[in-house]
């Protein structure tokens, strides 16, 4: 079949395009870009075709789960950065040919399929060296509490594999010993509780939270400022909230 070329430009164009686009994400880690533009460039350099669906198929079939999500990911980018510009330059004259490439560059998304085993995550990746790096940072925060609530945060999105939205809804009632294990019990998604093991350190840590603010959400904002937020406490010379958000979790993870 003959090869589908979705845009006017040569590849190293393409690949160019879709670069730039992956770099100028803000909401991207540094390292999830990387992967994403290595996925590209490995693709390109086995001789494939960005713009010919069956290729990226049948490449795609050989590689693993990961490697496929970062490809397909990549690819899915390429297709918006087509998406746009084919839609910036529609006029009635053209849209026939705008519609059959906003077609095409959908076939090229769709040409990758991913089972992600049950479990295992593809959206955020921090390698070992970064994770380690920002536990390091919390131990240099000059206000223990702020350093302990962040080792916490960050223990459970990486020891227990917690979603950002399960960490901030866990309570200190949650927190229950099992054969000698500090065990949380999270309800997921479907309304299903699981038991997660904490490791003694991540445990350690939780128990001092506990006994600086007593029970309620385990991870909490905690704020520096001469007047009162509302809905907050004092502690020291911090105001402490009753619950974090996602996105606050988020914010302390990017910062």
């Amino acid at each position: 079949m003959d090869q589908i070329t979705v845009f006017d430009h040569n590849e190293s164009s393409l690949l160019q395009q879709t670069i730039r686009s992956i770099e100028l994400d803000p909401a991207l880690q540094r390292s999830t870009k990387d992967k994403y533009i290595s996925a590209l460039q490995k693709y390109c350099n086995s001789g494939g075709s960005l713009a010919n669906a069956f290729q990226i198929r049948d490449y795609a079939a050989d590689l693993a789960v990961s490697e496929r999500a970062f490809l397909k990911a990549g690819i899915s980018r390429m297709a918006k950065e087509i998406e746009y510009q084919v839609k910036s330059g529609a006029t009635p004259e053209n849209i026939d040919l705008v519609q059959a490439n906003i077609f095409r560059a959908e076939a090229l998304t769709d040409s990758i399929t991913v089972t992600q085993p049950k479990g295992e995550k593809v959206h955020t990746w921090l390698t070992s060296h970064e994770l380690k790096a920002l536990i390091a940072k919390t131990h240099k925060n000059k206000h223990s509490l702020v350093g302990t609530r962040d080792r916490v945060a960050l223990g459970l999105m990486s020891n227990g594999m917690l979603r950002r939205s399960e960490a901030v809804s866990l309570q200190f009632s949650d927190l229950i010993v099992r054969d000698g294990y500090h065990i949380v019990e999270v309800v997921g998604k479907g309304a299903k509780t699981r038991g997660v093991k904490l490791s003694p350190v991540l445990s350690k840590d939780i128990l001092f939270l506990q006994d600086q603010w007593g029970n309620g959400a385990i991870l909490r904002p905690l704020i520096k400022r001469k007047k009162q937020p509302k809905g907050h406490v004092r502690i020291g010379d911090l105001w402490v909230g009753k619950s974090m958000s996602s996105q606050s979790l988020y914010n302390l993870v990017i910062k």
